[in-house]
This record gives structure tokens, C-alpha cells and sequence, in this order.
């Protein structure tokens, strides 16, 4: 049996897409091969304290310090301080939780004072250490307030590490940074039992999740409501469309904790002006967890204004469901694929121009959207990218210590 540390700087039910993309993965793996244990350690920013909990059947420990918990508000040099407190607290917090622990794999994801303090541990005891970068700033050298490992850590992470980079952008980094055979680089895998062309079913989806006519031209995006996201520049472009066409924007919302406040007055500044621009009629917001597959393939075109993506999952989801995108120009990730499969339009975050590229995205022939659709499942399927992980993994546990993966010659390897 096969056991797995997964460590992040969140998850669920806090919501963040890697957390639950990565315990997808694992119960793919579980359920195929039968020979594969997890268990999560996790931050917070929503939830102060520490708990233990099961989701979906797997034993989650949340490591939260309830020390300052106000602390962004502070000045900078008293933040930052604060801030190392925090760090310190929960960083002790975890290396108790893992000398009581017993793992063969040590997976971690995102970036916090937790991620930071599970990557010191592994580099420290030469354990097995999986690391996925998913954010655009994402780097494997995370380390702790006031410690200054940079070459010890660089060193050490050549070692019985995989590195998963998930965008080109990403992969480039780790480059710079000295990391390339050990280095994965792939897209987020695509479940094909969920996202694959319906168009049939459109009408119908429509219907039953939103107010809007068959014969409307339907925009859609599912995402968490963050700034960061930018659902509030749509609006502005639905000001410059033909009133045929219709907005939904949906996604989860903190409950709590520091950002809660942050992304509460978010979603009203998106009620205002959905308001001032009068396109109450003509836009939905769900501000819930919605299922994202009935949401992409009700739509006629997928919209993507983010700012600061790794990768962002519901773009290839949305091209495997052979509905096309328009995405921010300004993003490395979007370009790769939006480039590679034809799928959609980039475009800078000008609110005329993405109204233009709109119109000429849901007049696009259906055989490019297929042909997108096609080559995602080729190469962004969960059945081949899990094939490949698992015998990453396998390969990375078998290594002596102080050997470094050659992911290249593993892949090669495979059938």
C-alpha cells in the first residue's frame, strides 16, 4: 500500500480548486489500483484553529494558528512580524503532526507557512517529496520567515523530488531556478466522463440552471469570487453587447476568516454595477459552489478575465466540452493553450475589444470547436496524465537516497 501525505495550504471544504482537483486524483488512483492510502494535512484562511474532520471518507488535520488573526491590517514592519509569529506557530504545529505520523510520499500543494515548513521536513529527512506548483508566482524554494535556506534547499530538492509544473510558464521558472529532470511539466487532468461536448444537452442545462431562452447567445464562468478573478470586467463587456446576449457568473465565496470581508464587498460591488450599467435582466450571479460541467456546457462561450493564473482548470474543461474561450491575453498559461488548440480568442482586458472577440467566438464552425475538444482529451485526459503520475510516483519511491528522478526517462519508460 502505497501512502500519501497530501499537504496544502488549504482544502475543502474551504474551497480551492488544486485541493480538490489533486483528491480527485488520488480517488481515481485508489479506485483503479486499490493499492493507495491518503490523508491530509492543511491551512487555512478561512478557518482559525486547529481541527481534525473527514472528507469524503479521508481524515483531514487543519493547522491554523489563532494568534493575530487580524494581523493584515496592521502597519508593514509590525505585519510582517506578525505575520513570522503566525508562520513560526503553525510551521511547529506541523513538524509535531508529522514525527507522530507515517507516510511513504509526502505531496505538497500551494503556498503557506505549512507547505513551506512540510518541504523543510522532506528536504531535511530526505523523504519523498512531491511538490505541484499551481499558482503563477509558484516556486519550490518556499521556505520560512527569517530562514535564508536558498542554496541548501536548491540542493536538497535534487533530490527524491518531483516537481510538478503545470503550465510551460511554470516549467520555465523551475528552470530558472536550477530544476529541469526533475521537473513534470503537464496540464491539470481532465475528467472525460464530465467534460466532453453536449450540445445537445445545452437547451436543457439551460433551462434548468438559468432564466435565459434557448435562443439566447450564453456567457458563462464559474470561479471563486475573488478580485483576482475579475468577473466584475464582464460586466462591463455585456454593456457593449447586443442585449441577445446574456452573463452567468458563479462560484463559491469565503465564509469566514481575514478575506471574508475582501470578497463579501466584491460580489456587492458586482451586484452594483450590474445595477448602474442596467443588466439586471441580462446577467445571472450565483455566488454558491455550483457544478461546473452543467455551467460550461449551457454556455455558447467561456469567459476568462482572470489575472495571476497557474493554469486555470475550467479553460481546458471548457475546450473539452468544445465550448470556446475568450481569455485574458496578459496570461502565459491562456496563450499555451489557447494558441495550441484554436480554441477561442486571446485578448487584452479592454472591455470593446473582448465585446469584438465575443461575437467572433460564438460565430467560430463547431468542427474548430471539436477539433479543441479533441485535442484536450488527447492531451489533458485523467486516464493518461493519472498513468503517468502513478508511475512517476512509483519511480520516485524506489530511488536511493540522494538520487534525482529523470522524469523524462521514466515517461519513456511507460507503455
Amino acid at each position: 500500500m502505497l501512502r500519501i501525505l497530501l499537504v496544502g495550504s488549504k482544502f475543502l471544504p474551504e474551497y480551492a480548486g488544486p485541493g480538490l482537483r489533486i483528491h480527485n486524483t488520488y480517488r481515481r488512483l485508489a479506485l483503479q489500483s486499490g493499492s493507495i492510502s491518503w490523508r491530509v494535512i492543511a491551512g487555512s484562511t478561512e478557518f482559525l484553529g486547529d481541527s481534525s474532520y473527514v472528507h469524503d471518507g479521508i481524515p483531514v488535520e487543519r493547522v491554523s494558528s489563532r494568534l493575530f488573526p487580524n494581523w493584515r491590517g496592521a502597519n508593514a514592519p509590525l505585519a510582517r512580524i506578525l505575520q513570522a509569529v503566525r508562520s513560526w506557530s503553525e510551521a511547529a504545529r506541523l513538524w509535531f503532526r508529522l514525527r507522530r505520523s507515517s507516510f511513504d510520499v509526502i505531496h505538497v500543494f500551494g503556498s503557506s507557512s505549512v507547505t513551506a515548513a512540510a518541504i523543510a521536513w522532506a528536504a531535511a529527512r530526505r523523504q519523498p517529496l512531491i511538490i505541484e506548483l499551481v499558482t503563477t508566482e509558484a516556486s519550490p524554494l518556499q521556505t520560512l520567515p527569517g530562514l535564508r535556506l536558498g542554496f541548501w534547499l536548491r540542493r536538497r530538492l535534487h533530490q527524491q523530488c518531483l516537481i510538478v509544473a503545470i503550465s510551460t510558464a511554470l516549467a520555465e521558472r523551475c528552470a530558472k531556478e536550477g530544476f529541469t529532470k526533475n521537473v513534470w511539466s503537464r496540464p491539470n487532468p481532465i475528467d472525460g466522463e464530465r467534460f466532453f461536448p453536449s450540445v445537445d444537452r445545452r437547451s436543457e442545462l439551460r433551462a434548468r440552471y438559468t432564466p435565459f431562452a434557448k435562443d439566447d447567445l450564453v456567457l458563462s464562468m464559474v470561479a471563486k469570487f475573488m478580485p483576482q478573478k475579475n468577473q466584475i470586467f464582464l460586466l462591463d463587456v455585456m454593456a457593449k453587447l447586443p442585449d441577445r446576449f446574456k452573463l452567468v457568473i458563479a462560484g463559491p465565496v469565503v465564509t469566514h476568516g481575514p478575506l471574508r470581508e475582501r470578497d463579501h464587498a466584491y460580489v456587492a460591488a458586482i451586484r452594483r454595477r450590474t445595477v448602474e450599467l442596467g443588466l439586471e435582466q441580462r446577467v445571472l450571479i450565483v455566488p454558491e459552489f455550483v457544478p461546473a460541467d452543467a455551467y460550461i456546457k449551457l454556455a455558447d462561450a467561456y469567459m476568462l478575465p482572470n489575472r495571476d493564473e497557474g493554469l486555470a482548470t475550467p479553460m481546458l474543461e471548457s475546450l473539452a466540452c468544445g465550448v470556446p474561450v475568450v481569455a485574458n491575453a496578459g496570461e502565459a498559461a491562456f496563450r499555451q493553450w489557447i494558441d495550441t488548440t484554436r480554441g477561442g480568442y486571446l485578448c487584452p482586458l479592454d472591455a470593446g475589444a473582448w465585446a469584438d472577440a465575443v461575437q467572433d467566438t460564438v460565430r467560430l464552425p463547431r468542427e474548430r470547436s471539436a477539433a479543441a475538444a479533441h485535442a484536450i482529451a488527447k492531451m489533458a485526459s485523467a486516464e493518461r496524465i493519472d498513468r503517468q503520475f502513478i508511475g512517476l510516483v512509483e519511480a520516485l519511491t524506489a530511488l536511493p537516497p540522494g538520487a534525482e528522478l529523470d522524469v523524462v526517462a521514466v515517461l519513456r519508460a511507460q507503455p
